[in-house]
């Protein structure tokens, strides 16, 4: 499993930083001769430098790509990113280590499979986990946390039109739909003016998104192509 794991840190130096880490992998390992390190140095700066380090239940490499983009993206104060590679019955260890990082820091944070499935979220103080995955079995972060859930749904719709009118209707209605289901007015619309495949509503924590694509039936025997419409539902 590929997850990218955000948060805010105040550390001042990347020693800091990196220290911080290796300790939280050694609360779970139990043995430094079990973890394996490498560094790369980039810059004076530290600004390009990076922090590998892996166990037999997962690996984790220190990385700031997308950083900016995932703060804005989700309206969290996040600073620091890391990618991570859960291995097949490293699940336990794996919540143990986050629940480590999110006991030893304080802010907004975000666990995310594929850069926008939402694992587990800090937001306001209050931790909310989606358990869809671990088989919903969070209990080794050690921390009190509320069950969400980020679900897609997949609506298909067989048109021949080729335009994006049909985002747009079907924009309306579920602004619609939310104005009156959740309260008149509070539903914020997120779209880019020069993409009209795709948009966003959100309100607090709740937020769907919809993104228009093709879809080619061709191993059902046609070559018609189907338009589906993502929804991803976020608690």
């Amino acid at each position: 499993m590929e997850l990218s794991y955000y948060f805010y840190t105040d550390f001042k130096t990347r020693e800091e930083i990196d220290e911080f880490l290796l300790e939280q992998a050694r609360k779970v390992v139990g043995d430094r001769g079990d973890i394996k390190i490498s560094r790369q140095e980039e810059s004076e700066e530290n600004e390009g430098d990076t922090l590998d380090f892996s166990c037999k239940s997962f690996w984790v490499s220190t990385n700031l790509s997308f950083v900016q983009d995932i703060a804005k993206e989700f309206d969290l104060d996040v600073n620091f990113c890391l990618w991570i590679s859960v291995y097949p019955s490293g699940g336990a260890k794996f919540i143990q280590f986050i629940g480590n990082l999110l006991s030893g820091t304080t802010g907004d944070v975000i666990l995310l499979e594929e850069h926008d499935m939402k694992v587990l979220e800090r937001r306001h103080e209050s931790l909310i986990v989606n358990n869809y995955y671990f088989d919903g079995d969070f209990r080794n972060l050690g921390l009190p946390y509320a069950n969400g859930f980020y679900q897609k749904f997949v609506l298909q719709i067989d048109s021949g039109n080729e335009s994006n009118d049909i985002i747009q209707i079907v924009k309306h209605e579920i602004i619609n739909i939310a104005n009156h289901c959740i309260d008149e007015g509070k539903v914020t619309l997120i779209e880019d003016p020069d993409i009209r495949s795709e948009f966003g509503i959100c309100w607090n924590d709740f937020k769907v998104f919809v993104q228009n694509w093709k879809w080619n039936k061709s191993y059902r025997s046609s070559n018609k192509y189907i338009r589906g419409i993502y929804l991803y539902r976020s608690a």
